[in-house]
């Protein structure tokens, strides 16, 4: 093979050098437009999925999947960090041992001693070091090992958990939200859900439980009140309205209807809204409580 002349090898050199430099900050815009897409995804999904996401059953076995999701994420986002750490690593390196080449042939060393040296510098950044054969030094593509996982599985094993944690989230929502039985008429109507409490009211579990939740929220509402009760509100002001929620797995109040809706009674429903009660006997439980304040 004939040898080229050190102006034609420093031209490669320096050709060879600024293909280094231009895959690392061609990958790094990718990194970046793939961060600002992602973070858009997030933001618009969390815009057009908080209410779908505040009736989710958070302590059913969507919590596990949501949390399985949280963890998937921030795996996808390490790995791709560290993919993107370990690019800009092997692509300066290998630019630098280029440069460098190039500096000693200017300065007129021989360049079979430079093109030795540059050959060792290089093989552990090119995929096969131990197959070394003349010219591979000019070869661009790089994939070295960095705890234990090449840039390529690094990103594979990154987009692939960056998928995952998008499936699990679903999963996860369309199995929180989805209703016992597929019958979800309760969420959209007050009296479906006024009927769904009573037929709970009257199972043997469904009455201790009305019975304990009534107390329950007898003694929370008495705490929460002051905010509703302010401006001199009168007793016989404050009327008669039925509250018919729908009671989480871990004592959360998912739904909440009040009927009539005053100032009042929805001033009370959003008191109540954030208090914890007892976990209720089965899945997307209903209750009723009749509140009256003018007796």
């Amino acid at each position: 093979m004939p040898e080229p002349s050190d102006e034609k090898l420093i031209e490669l050199l320096l050709a060879q050098r600024d293909e280094h430099v231009r895959r690392l900050h061609a990958v790094n815009r990718q990194l970046a437009l793939v961060a600002l897409v992602v973070a858009v995804a997030l933001f618009i999904g969390a815009i057009l999925g908080i209410d779908a996401l505040a009736e989710v059953d958070l302590e059913s076995s969507a919590a596990r999947l949501i949390g399985l999701a949280k963890w998937a994420f921030g795996a996808s986002a390490a790995l791709i960090a560290l993919a993107a750490i370990h690019h800009s690593g092997d692509r300066t390196a290998a630019a630098a041992h280029v440069e460098a080449a190039v500096s000693r042939l200017i300065s007129g060393e021989a360049h079979d001693a430079v093109l030795a040296d540059l050959g060792k510098a290089m093989a552990p950044l090119l995929p096969h070091p131990r197959g070394m054969q003349p010219g591979q030094y000019l070869a661009t593509e790089l994939n070295t090992r960095w705890l234990g996982l090449s840039l390529h599985e690094k990103t594979f094993f990154g987009m692939a958990l960056l998928v995952a944690a998008a499936l699990l989230v679903g999963v996860g929502m369309v199995g929180g939200y989805a209703p016992e039985g597929g019958d979800d008429s309760a969420d959209a109507d007050f009296a479906a859900a006024l009927q769904r409490a009573h037929e709970n009211a009257r199972t043997p579990a469904g009455a201790r439980y009305d019975e304990m939740f009534g107390e329950t929220f007898r003694a929370k509402l008495s705490e929460t009140l002051a905010p509703c009760t302010g401006g001199g509100l009168k007793r016989e002001e404050m009327g008669t309205f039925d509250i018919v929620a729908r009671v989480s797995n871990g004592g959360k109040l998912q739904k909440i209807w009040v009927d009539p809706s005053t100032k009042f009674s929805e001033c009370v429903r959003a008191a109540v809204a954030a208090e914890e009660f007892p976990a209720p006997p089965t899945p997307r439980h209903w209750v009723n409580v009749h509140v009256s304040f003018s007796e």
